[in-house]
């Protein structure tokens, strides 16, 4: 009679060696996904810190009605937060639009463009500015993609105003983007 010996077949084996492979790849590879998100998820949130500073100081600096905040930086946003404690992302781009309640006129212009931090004081006067609908988005490079609209021309961020999908013109889609109205002080 012949006896079975105890063991495991080669079969056997080399199936518990490709399970166990195919359990450590799905674990290795949630691993890793899991990482992209963190990092995302921390970009986002300090993406989310540098419109909210931009969208404080603005209303710091409301003052009487008929007149626009005004911001001490030659080049925009971005020079502003640089030189109030940094950007908090290597590479961002910092977009700020508003729009007057009373008329489709952006600050005053006829076209919608980005409003730069010094570009507020020398506004249309005959537009009453009360309450100004402010919009701030923020985009930024993410293991090169760009998240938000804006371009990545090889070396710097730029909006981009060619690319809309949002209805109102001049206001681009990020998942840094902070709306607020800014009344002025009597």
């Amino acid at each position: 009679m012949l006896r079975s010996r105890g063991g495991f077949t080669l079969i056997e084996m080399v199936l518990a060696a490709l399970t166990l492979l195919i359990a450590f790849g799905a674990i290795l590879g949630a691993y890793f996904g899991q990482l992209t998100l963190n990092e995302h998820a921390r970009n986002l949130s300090l993406a989310v810190h540098d419109a909210n500073r931009v969208i404080e100081q603005i209303r710091r600096n409301t003052v009487a009605c008929g007149s626009l905040p005004t911001v001490n930086a030659a080049n925009g946003w971005n020079a502003w937060l640089i030189a109030n404690g940094g950007l908090s992302l290597a590479q961002e781009q910092i977009v700020v639009t508003c729009q007057d309640r009373t008329s489709a006129a952006y600050c005053g212009r006829v076209a919608p463009a980005q409003v730069a931090a010094q570009e507020w004081a020398s506004q249309n006067a005959a537009t009453t500015f009360d309450p100004l609908r402010v919009t701030v988005a923020v985009c930024w490079r993410h293991r090169n993609r760009v998240i938000g609209q804006c371009t990545w021309n090889g070396a710097t961020l730029t909006q981009d105003d060619n690319v809309q999908p949002n209805p109102t013109p001049g206001v681009i889609e990020s998942p840094a983007m902070l709306t607020t109205l800014v009344t002025c002080r009597g």
